[in-house]
């Protein structure tokens, strides 16, 4: 199902869940399978808490990380004010999806 359809839907599931995302342990947990959902719903998030891209903050950053057999992707963001912050996602949901379809790692 692609990012289209999903929006479609009459009945959404919650996009995320868990923590605030400050580290591993509070991440925000992405809960889709469809990586393009996921990455969506990554940004959701941030437009949710932080405001508009581009105008509120904007992108420094990207690191994937595995801790035990959870997969994390870090986010880090530069506020308008100047200030940075860390924005962990537990995309474990669809990190096999993401592989699968040839996705390179965000390091790479």
């Amino acid at each position: 199902m692609g990012l289209l359809d999903f929006l479609k839907q009459k009945s959404q599931p919650q996009l995320f869940s868990g923590g605030r995302g400050e580290s591993a342990e509070t991440a925000v947990v992405i809960n889709a399978s469809d990586p393009s959902v996921g990455v969506a719903a990554e940004y959701s998030f941030l437009m949710h808490e932080y405001g508009p891209d581009e105008s509120d903050w904007t992108m420094e950053d990207q690191a994937e990380t595995s801790v035990s057999d959870r997969h994390y992707d870090v986010l880090t963001i530069k506020l308008k004010d100047g200030t940075t912050g860390t924005v962990w996602f537990d995309v474990t949901s669809f990190f096999k999806e993401l592989r699968r379809i040839g996705a390179p790692p965000a390091d790479a």
